[in-house]
């Protein structure tokens, strides 16, 4: 029967290589793994009201659990009943020889704490990338790269997710070796050695040829990294570095250059040694953060905006005109 210690956790910005890390760590038999499940957010807004915004008040509601919880049952009750329950769905995975059902959810950034406290045995590799390639890797993944309004929907994964990481590590990192910090970096460019480490923090026999992990198709589905490379045999250092051309860039330069003045250079030093050589506060990134956090609504009219045959068809024009505006 599945129990918390057989639950591994990868957690960090979207986009941050976690998709790779995944298929390396998954391409054994005492792993088992499936794309993105997001299975634990529908679930922990019952710790945290301001997860979700619902037709009812969700505020009161999280009050009158609160208060039931004070009364006739207990937060014990909750915590054990719901932990039952979400094991329970995760035994799918647990078959045969596997020791770990891998859950590989980025933005359970959201629910650390939570997952610390239903979940107190389970392991959390909590994955650390450049947050400005992170940035970019946003924008050529899910915005049209044209325009800031693009990342609406995307501005707490970039604006709340690493500081959310830290300060859990912060907080957490000395609980009896339960939390992994991983650097996708470091990860890159010495894939054996990382990928030991994690192997032996998991107490599991590393062989090289994991690396390979272009055979394993058990991550594999509608949900995670839309542009990760199957077939790719080892990890690709080429990139790690190409955010740096967007400094340069006559738009995103100075989006680039506030994000990283945004964050600081302490923080981005203790996130993961990186820094930023003339950040600044710009107003292209001003105007981002006075817009950042508006209500759903509003983000779901800039998401069908975007989806309007109208802004596909003029996507070229868009694009010639920024050409234009280059020269």
């Amino acid at each position: 029967m599945i129990q918390s210690n057989n639950l591994v956790f990868i957690v960090s910005q979207p986009r941050s290589g976690s998709t790779l890390v995944q298929g390396i760590l998954s391409n054994n038999d005492l792993v088992n793994t499936t794309s993105e499940p997001w299975l634990l957010l529908p679930f922990f807004n019952i710790f945290d009201e301001s997860l979700i915004q619902a037709r009812y008040n969700h505020f009161r509601c999280i009050s009158g659990v609160r208060d039931y919880l004070n009364g006739p049952a207990s937060e014990k009750l909750l915590l054990d009943s719901l932990r039952t329950f979400l094991l329970s769905l995760y035994s799918p995975l647990f078959t045969g020889s596997v020791r770990y059902v891998l859950d590989k959810t980025p933005r359970y950034y959201e629910i650390l704490p939570h997952i610390h406290k239903v979940f107190p045995e389970a392991k959390i590799i909590l994955l650390k990338r450049h947050p400005l390639a992170v940035l970019k890797s946003v924008i050529q993944s899910w915005s049209d790269g044209n325009s800031i309004e693009s990342l609406h929907l995307y501005w707490r994964d970039i604006l709340e997710a690493p500081k959310l990481i830290q300060s859990y590590l912060e907080q957490f990192a000395g609980s009896d070796g339960l939390i992994k910090e991983l650097s996708y970096e470091n990860f890159v460019q010495n894939p054996g050695e990382q990928t030991a480490s994690l192997y032996d923090w998991l107490n599991l026999d590393f062989d090289p040829s994991v690396l390979n992990y272009s055979k394993n198709k058990k991550y594999r589905g509608n949900m995670g990294d839309p542009s990760a490379n199957f077939s790719r045999k080892t990890p690709n250092v080429s990139g790690i570095d190409s955010w740096k051309d967007m400094l340069e860039d006559p738009y995103w330069g100075d989006f680039f250059k506030g994000y990283a003045y945004y964050l600081g250079d302490d923080f981005l030093k203790a996130f993961g040694g990186y820094s930023v050589e003339n950040a600044c506060e710009t107003k292209i990134f001003q105007d981002f953060l006075s817009v950042a956090g508006e209500d759903s609504s509003q983000t779901q009219q800039v998401a069908k905006i975007y989806k309007s045959l109208s802004w596909r068809v003029t996507k070229p024009l868009r694009w010639m005109a920024r050409l234009i505006l280059r020269k």
